[in-house]
């Protein structure tokens, strides 16, 4: 995973298409808890460092939306091509 910051701007809005961002993310957030993990004075906490800032909760949310919608699309895509055949 690289940094946002490090991607060139006009590719930046494809991290939103990619489930690994928020598994990434969850991943963090699960391994990472502030209140566990306490970073030297010249380090900065690892979600900030990646400019995570959705949440565990948000991306839950986005990823079970992701599986729900491919469903769908695949259901409606295989009964368009079984009224085409």
């Amino acid at each position: 995973m690289a940094n946002v910051n490090e991607i060139v701007t006009w590719l930046r809005w494809l991290q939103y298409l990619s489930p690994l961002r928020y598994t990434f993310e969850i991943g963090l957030r699960a391994e990472y808890r502030i209140e566990d993990f306490k970073p030297p004075n010249t380090q900065e906490y690892p979600t900030d460092h990646y400019n995570f800032h959705l949440g565990s909760e948000w991306c839950f949310g986005i990823m079970a939306f992701m599986v729900v919608g491919v469903r769908i699309l695949a259901y409606f895509f295989l009964k368009l091509q079984a009224v085409n055949t």
